[in-house]
């Protein structure tokens, strides 16, 4: 078993935890550990075919016995459809607001694979030193709308978990020692608003590039780009220009008064689930990477197992 062909089970072994099948270019983009051509990957996929690990169909590659999995993504792929339609109008307004600079979908439907039942997982980029007054100024509009995740409304609600400001694009810090999930997860952002900067938080991100070499940054179909008029540029500016530090340091009273109350929380857990600073707030109560990272290594003991 070669190498490349081991990095090709490996990318297709993860993205089988979440049911979804790969093709070939998909296949080239993910690969593990390696940057492959194409031509070494359709070669890799013919080997692993031949040893019995993978199959394919119409287009897909997949574990042998998963068959269903190809069933799963045409169906996802049309939910998605759905989903990034609401992505996009909550990121519209999210982008006009002040001191926001970027917004992406992350999680499964970053790559066209959520369930029927799920959220919408997006990632926001923010002024350095106004993360609490975004925060809250985004919390409050999405609530208004009617869009965000709380309680028992989950089903196609926007998920704001996670905010990040300019000195916290490295994500080092929240890397676990085994965590495909955290690469796979970098390499499948797609950004609907402010590209720029995602762009420089995958250049701050080499681990990353060392463990997917092969993938780039996203770039959405403009049906579902976000862009500023000039309008809403200078409104947005005018709102920066007029708002102080006070909103930040009255933001995050309010913020953290909420946060302490909530006995629940898992705040203050020597983990990274939940992370509460000035320049990173990520609020995963329910972080599943160790659990991908064993899933994953269980399938990869398969392709040398007889």
């Amino acid at each position: 078993m070669t190498e490349a062909s081991q990095a090709v089970f490996k990318a297709i072994a993860f993205f089988d935890i979440f049911a979804h099948p790969l093709t070939a270019w998909e296949v080239k983009r993910f690969a593990f550990g390696k940057s492959l051509s194409l031509f070494q990957v359709r070669h890799c996929l013919a080997e692993l075919i031949e040893l019995g690990k993978i199959s394919q169909h119409d287009g897909f590659y997949y574990l042998v016995g998963r068959f269903e999995i190809v069933r799963i993504r045409h169906q996802r792929h049309a939910l998605s459809i759905a989903k990034y339609k609401i992505a996009r109008r909550v990121a519209g307004w999210i982008a006009g607001l002040p001191y926001v600079r970027g917004v992406a979908v992350v999680n499964t439907l970053a790559f066209d694979s959520a369930r029927a039942d799920s959220d919408i997982d997006l990632l926001i980029l923010v002024k350095t030193g106004r993360l609490w007054a975004a925060r809250l100024i985004v919390t409050l509009v999405v609530q208004l709308l009617g869009l965000r995740r709380h309680g028992i409304k989950i089903a196609n609600r926007a998920c704001l978990s996670f905010y990040l400001d300019e000195k916290a694009i490295d994500l080092t810090k929240i890397k676990l020692s085994s965590d495909p999930y955290l690469a796979y997860w970098m390499s499948t952002i797609v950004p609907l608003y402010g590209r720029p900067v995602f762009q420089k938080m995958h250049s701050q991100n080499e681990w990353q590039k060392n463990l997917v070499p092969g993938t780039w940054l996203s770039r959405p179909n403009f049906l579902r780009r976000v862009r500023l008029n000039k309008f809403s540029q200078g409104n947005k500016k005018m709102a920066e220009f007029l708002s102080g530090k006070w909103l930040e340091v009255l933001a995050k009273e309010i913020q953290m008064s909420k946060i302490i109350r909530n006995k629940k929380s898992v705040a203050g857990a020597p983990d990274s689930r939940v992370v509460i600073s000035d320049h990173m707030l990520k609020f995963h109560e329910s972080d599943r990477r160790v659990e991908y990272a064993q899933a994953w290594q269980q399938r990869i003991n398969n392709l040398t197992s007889s």
